[in-house]
């Protein structure tokens, strides 16, 4: 599957006729869902989403994003330009 799916590549390359890649993503779908293929992405794919999961709920990513004195937890308190000078007073808090 994988070999079929560099053959098509290298060819839509040379054609020089590039099909978007939802249609091809698209295609790819109805080609595994017609000859019972298992997708020989799957497996990649869901170690990604695991990974990006592990670092969506890690406490560092928290702490990154909540780094303007818990601006996220209150976010609707605080409008986008009060969030802009709150930023600049920590970032500048030494000049």
């Amino acid at each position: 599957m994988t070999a079929l799916i560099r053959i098509k590549y290298d060819h839509e390359v040379e054609s020089l006729l590039m099909i978007p890649s939802r249609l091809e993503k698209r295609l790819c779908k109805i080609f595994l869902s017609q000859t019972h293929i298992e997708n020989p992405y799957a497996r990649k794919k869901q170690q990604e989403n695991t990974r990006a999961q592990a670092l969506l709920t890690s406490a560092s990513f928290t702490t990154a994003l909540n780094h303007i004195d818990g601006a996220i937890q209150n976010l609707e308190q605080f409008s986008l330009s009060s969030l802009r000078k709150k930023s600049r007073k920590s970032n500048c808090s030494g000049c």
